[in-house]
């Protein structure tokens, strides 16, 4: 028998209708109390009558020490701080530490001083968490490098040290921290885009004090709550209150209709509507009616609120061409565009941007313009002052270009730093690295996407551009900069001495002799073992290609075009039976993607391709295929031949989605005669205009 246990880490009130909506029999389901705790908990609420936010963090600052220094019972037992913010994080350890120099207690914090020394002088590489981290003192943020991060939890847990400090976007990643006591230092944040401060939400203060308290080790745990005085009386109220689980199925209904239209899943508005009512969300319509902006409970004012809610979703999609409604407005068929926003994970928003403000004529940087404005990345963060950052980089970066930009909206910061990924900008904000991070990592389905969209309107050169986008995106360069500048160790000075030599890209270095490629490059051992390595990983591959029945292509026919890609393999590697491939020489071994040499993409990058065949004098896209190239592979491409017989000239495009400067392009002539059945077409029809 198949058993199936969830357990909630919070007390939920309307556990039962969760289990009931599983299909968890009553006898089944167990929810405990809000009050129900594996060691008791001591709870108090602070409020501070300071209106300005950083005059209140002020105030907050000493009344936290006395009150940690006067709970815990002895030295030994650890304290956890949250805090709103990256700087606020500092600051409070720095004033914590001034707290107990004053009390003549420096050692307040620390736990082992011989261990924290080691650490602090062989592996921490933030200066600023050294200088915390000696006395004690540790702190993470979101900007934190990984590996500083990871010795500040391990020294916190084995206790180490005694106080640690977290912004609260870390809350989440804490599931193993836990502390004598925990301070929530301020309930609130600062919003850059909206230039306003919120207040964290009530699940997310509830999980911080479930962090106090450690099972086995003390007798009860301690929470003190700061907060805003007005504030203060809410707090009070909802920590104790269990709250029900609410569904945002509604948030998000869009995009889940579009990719339940693609599976087939939905064919008709009535299952549209049937598939809410299999949801959480309709379950809790009628039981919290004002959260869902429902007007009545009763069955007609439900029925109306779903009928209403499918009719715009399903309006919204149809309108942005995602989905197809015919036959009396009841049937639903996916279109195109629906497909790619469904593949690729992508919000139908996105999709509708890009088919909107995309045209055959789009060059890289409105292109650029246009995948920064994507629904993707309305979510990123805006902090303070974000916006004199940008100002000041663009203006110090003249490969940094943005027209008419808004430097409070989050489409200018993803622009500015994309941008500033392709020129190599040494970034020093920590925050706008962690940025740029996030953005890269989405930036890859993205410009899939754009491709996709593109030559789904037959744009040839268009396509072509978005192609280069993706690749910029994986080697961090511009596709007007030397293809050298992907081979480790080199930078633009050596790239334009190759130049000057006559060695323009990675296959002319490739085929240079040993001295004269070490005299150019004049770099040690190691260095050029590193060279060699990325030239053995850089794909070379040979591609041929046969038109099927070339003598045979008539009018409208549709034509094949038969296509076979080889990997080159070094000779004695091969002799040797060690091939740098994987997968070996065998044609038919299972296929594993080759991992793609990329520093400065965040993330690990498989090998991809495409296969692009279009008329460079229509400016038209006949076929395109992503595909993936084992040591041997067979690809067909099928398009439909013109309606006019002739000579036409094509041009084929094998493409990398990784790699810059190693693209194929080949000549593709195919002669189209007349159709056997175009003569008694006319035939037919002349007869047809006599009767």
């Amino acid at each position: 028998m198949l058993f199936k246990l969830i357990l909630l880490s919070a007390p939920v009130i309307n556990a039962s209708e969760v289990g009931n909506w599983m299909g968890a029999k009553k006898n089944d389901q167990y929810a405990f109390g809000s009050t129900v705790r594996p060691i008791p908990l001591h709870l108090k609420v602070l409020g501070f009558n300071e209106n300005r936010f950083a005059s209140r963090m002020v105030a907050m600052s000493k009344p936290c020490y006395n009150i940690v220094t006067t709970t815990l019972k002895s030295n030994e037992e650890p304290c956890l701080i949250f805090v709103p913010s990256r700087k606020q994080a500092q600051l409070i350890a720095i004033d914590m530490l001034a707290f107990s120099s004053v009390d003549s207690n420096e050692s307040r914090f620390v736990g082992n001083q011989n261990l924290i020394d080691k650490v602090c002088e062989e592996q921490i590489k933030s200066i600023s968490l050294k200088s915390t981290l000696s006395q004690g003192v540790g702190f993470i943020h979101k900007a934190l490098d990984s590996s500083d991060r990871k010795l500040v939890l391990n020294m916190f847990a084995n206790g180490d040290i005694r106080l640690l400090i977290a912004v609260y976007d870390e809350l989440w990643s804490l599931s193993n921290i836990s502390a004598s006591m925990v301070v929530i230092l301020e309930c609130s944040y600062y919003d850059g885009r909206d230039h306003r401060y919120v207040d964290y939400a009530l699940a997310d203060v509830v999980e911080m004090i479930g962090h106090s308290g450690r099972p086995n080790i003390d007798s009860s745990g301690s929470c003190l709550v700061m907060c805003h005085k007005p504030k203060q009386k809410y707090f009070e109220k909802f920590i104790h209150t269990a709250l029900p689980i609410e569904s945002h199925l509604d948030h998000v209904l869009h995009n889940t209709m579009c990719a339940e239209v693609v599976a087939k899943a939905i064919t008709n508005k009535q299952e549209a509507v049937d598939y809410l009512t299999w949801s959480f969300f309709y379950r809790r319509l009628t039981k919290n009616p004002n959260y869902y902006n429902l007007l009545g409970t009763s069955n007609e004012e439900l029925s109306d609120h779903l009928s209403e809610l499918v009719e715009t979703t399903l309006s919204d999609l149809e309108e942005s061409k995602c989905i197809e409604i015919e036959n009396n407005d009841t049937d639903i068929s996916p279109l195109n565009l629906g497909m790619i926003s469904s593949y690729h994970y992508i919000q139908y928003t996105s999709i509708e941007l890009y088919a909107s403000s995309l045209n055959a004529n789009t060059k890289l940087r409105p292109m650029l313009q246009i995948l920064s404005a994507s629904s993707e990345y309305e979510t990123l963060q805006m902090r303070h002052g974000d916006d004199k950052k940008l100002r000041l980089l663009t203006s110090h970066e003249p490969t940094i270009k943005v027209n008419n930009p808004e430097w409070t909206e989050p489409y200018t910061k993803v622009n500015v730093l994309l941008q500033g990924h392709f020129s190599r900008v040494n970034i020093r904000s920590i925050d706008f690295k962690k940025d740029q991070e996030i953005i890269l990592s989405d930036a890859v389905r993205l410009v899939r996407a754009l491709v996709d969209v593109i030559s789904s309107n037959g744009w040839f050169r268009a396509v072509l551009i978005a192609m280069e986008l993706g690749q910029m995106v994986v080697q961090g360069q511009w596709g007007t900069d030397s293809p050298l500048l992907q081979i480790p160790h080199f930078d633009r000075e050596l790239a334009n001495k190759c130049k000057t030599a006559g060695v323009e890209g990675i296959f002319d270095i490739m085929d240079m002799e040993d001295e004269p490629r070490n005299k150019l490059l004049n770099m040690n051992e190691a260095q050029m073992m590193d060279v060699a390595r990325f030239c053995n990983s850089y794909p070379s591959l040979d591609l041929e290609f046969k038109v099927e029945d070339e003598e045979e292509i008539e009018t409208e026919d549709v034509v094949t075009l038969l296509i076979e890609v080889e990997r080159d393999e070094d000779e004695e590697e091969e002799e040797d039976g060690d091939t740098k491939m994987n997968g070996g020489t065998d044609p038919n071994a299972s296929y594993v993607p080759l991992p793609v040499h990329a520093p400065l993409y965040p993330k690990e990058k498989m090998e991809g391709w495409w296969l692009l065949l279009g008329n460079m004098k229509d400016d038209t896209v006949a076929a395109i295929k992503r595909i993936s190239v084992k040591v041997k592979s067979s690809f067909r491409l099928d398009f439909e031949a013109p309606e006019k017989a002739g000579t036409y000239e094509y041009k084929l495009y094998l493409v990398c989605d990784s790699y810059l400067g190693c693209d194929q392009e080949y000549d593709v002539k195919i002669v189209v005669k007349e159709g056997s059945n175009s003569g008694s077409e006319e035939e037919e029809s002349d007869d047809d205009e006599k009767d």
